[in-house]
């Protein structure tokens, strides 16, 4: 392709402003050719078949297609003219007419303007398809969050989607997630958006996230010719910098949903837990090992979700909250696990297990362990 666009590229174009033209444009296999005049588009093709040739390459005319475009300057608009014919090795190219669109980079064009995505049917079709694998719920989480939700990022950001539809694609992505893990309805929405590291489970929030990839994207100026950047192309780009902005809720995604989170009283607890990044992996792998309810009950433990006396009374002031094991204590996750009478055998037991795996491993490493019983 460097060949082909060196030797098309010239002064005869369109003009983008600033005085600067472009006949020409490229990627990977795909060809744009542009041009003020039908002779001189024609021109332009059989110049550029001919360089193919050479090359031993072929136009496919069942992917190819010309749009006509011309300005009415009494009533100020542009006009799609479908009797303009273009051939390539005497084949004609098929026209676009208004009503037809195109693909192009995996985005939907008409001769108009670029169409606004309904990503809402696809995102549920891949739900449905996820929510009825026979698969463990650890491996559609990972699915969700590595393979199905990047599928639908170039299309996000690249076509015109309106900010309003992010938030119900949000929506049921949370729906989803509360299904499969069983999490109850009142579990904070930053825990399922917050990154894996920071203590959350690490699902993109479109909503957040798109506006600033579009930001980023729009912010890529240096790396655009200086033609791309005057006159109406770069009105046109500012509009589009404008018209984020409008919708960019923050510019750290991140950030943003680990303090939502460390400020949720379900939340606060894991404000230290970024500190140690390593003890969250077991979350970003898809880990058939380990059984599915297991896999449940660990996520309601790291958010504080499991159906305790004290959590189960919240906004019921008559529900008992008090340890029913007679410790005069509120029955939360903390007192269960760490000061309860009832659970004291199974803390042992833990401390034991944790002990021999310490052991087990420093032998291994040929070190020597002395076990000091406490009486």
């Amino acid at each position: 392709m460097d060949f082909i666009i060196k030797n098309i590229r010239g002064k005869i174009g369109i003009q983008l402003g600033d005085d600067s033209t472009t006949n020409i444009s490229a990627h990977a296999d795909d060809l744009l050719l542009f041009a003020s005049s039908s002779s001189v588009l024609q021109h332009r093709l059989d110049q550029t078949i001919r360089l193919l040739s050479g090359c031993n390459l072929e136009v496919n005319l069942r992917k190819s297609f010309t749009i006509s475009i011309l300005a009415d300057d009494k009533d100020k608009k542009t006009k799609i003219d479908t009797t303009c014919q273009f051939s390539a090795r005497s084949s004609l190219i098929r026209p676009l007419n208004i009503k037809d669109n195109f693909k192009y980079l995996g985005v939907t064009f008409t001769a108009q303007d670029l169409l606004a995505a309904d990503c809402a049917s696809t995102l549920q079709n891949y739900l449905t398809k996820l929510g009825s694998a026979p698969l463990k719920p650890q491996q559609r989480i990972w699915i969700l969050r590595n393979v199905l939700l990047p599928k639908l990022f170039h299309l996000l950001v690249l076509s015109s989607v309106r900010a309003g539809h992010l938030p119900k694609l949000d929506t049921r992505i949370r729906a989803f997630v509360w299904k499969v893990l069983y999490l109850p309805a009142d579990c904070p929405n930053s825990y399922l958006h917050a990154a894996v590291s920071d203590g959350g489970l690490g699902v993109p929030s479109l909503r957040y996230a798109v506006p600033v990839w579009r930001s980023e994207r729009h912010g890529l100026s240096t790396a655009m010719s200086p033609g791309c950047l005057a006159g109406p192309p770069g009105d046109y780009l500012q509009r589009l910098r404008e018209r984020v902005a409008r919708v960019l809720l923050t510019c750290d995604v991140s950030k943003f949903f680990a303090q939502k989170l460390y400020n949720s009283v379900d939340g606060l607890a894991l404000g230290e837990s970024s500190k140690v990044p390593k003890q969250h992996d077991w979350i970003n792998f898809g880990n058939r090992f380990l059984f599915g309810p297991d896999y449940i009950n660990l996520i309601k433990t790291r958010i504080n979700c499991l159906p305790t006396a004290s959590r189960c009374a919240r906004g019921r002031p008559l529900k008992e909250k008090m340890c029913r094991a007679g410790c005069n204590r509120k029955a939360t996750l903390n007192h269960i696990s760490h000061g309860c009478s009832r659970t004291h055998e199974s803390r042992i037991a833990r401390h034991n297990a944790v002990f021999k795996y310490i052991k087990k491993e420093a032998r291994r490493k040929m070190l020597h362990c002395l076990r000091r019983t406490r009486l």
